[in-house]
């Protein structure tokens, strides 16, 4: 068989000389690259030219992990899963949670809820996805009480008991 042999000027890409295998470099848009197949003893050479365009890839998203409710006190982190690139994160009322745009770390403010919004960021090689939203609503945390004691009795003097009352109060 004839010697078969590849080639490009192009700055997008590399091809194998040997094999014809394509590797992006950078970026996206289109180069052009040359397949050569020498002569023999039975044939002419002929080279043939075509176009190699890279386009960015697509990226999906997904929530990993985000909560419905999240209670004051709680730590809460959402995530998403499925991009190639950085997410970012944004909450639709920052009175209620503020939300680290780059970690996904929520941050109480107030009862009630907000939507948290997540899309993975495009770049050289990927598009950004569309964003996908999550409503969590915010409740306040139950107090507590609790006393060393249920019932107290003792002695009057001077109208008042002579007994200290022990209690945790949380928070």
């Amino acid at each position: 068989g004839a010697k078969v042999t590849w080639s490009t000027t192009s700055s997008l890409f590399t091809i194998d000389e040997s094999t014809g295998l394509i590797t992006p470099k950078s970026g996206t848009g289109s180069g052009q690259a040359k397949m050569i197949v020498a002569e023999t003893t039975n044939y002419y050479p002929i080279e043939k030219t075509f176009t190699v365009t890279l386009e960015k890839a697509n990226q999906t998203i997904s929530w990993k992990n985000a909560p419905t409710n999240f209670t004051y006190g709680d730590n809460q982190t959402v995530s998403v899963t499925g991009g190639n690139t950085n997410a970012y994160y944004i909450s639709s009322k920052p009175g209620v949670a503020t939300i680290n745009s780059a970690s996904g770390e929520m941050t109480w403010k107030s009862e009630g809820e907000t939507t948290i919004s997540a899309y993975y960021v495009g770049n050289n090689y990927y598009k950004s996805t569309e964003p996908i939203t999550k409503t969590i609503k915010l409740e306040k945390a139950l107090t507590t009480l609790s006393l060393d004691t249920t019932s107290i009795s003792g002695y009057w003097k001077n109208s008042t008991i002579e007994r200290q009352i022990s209690y945790t109060l949380n928070p």
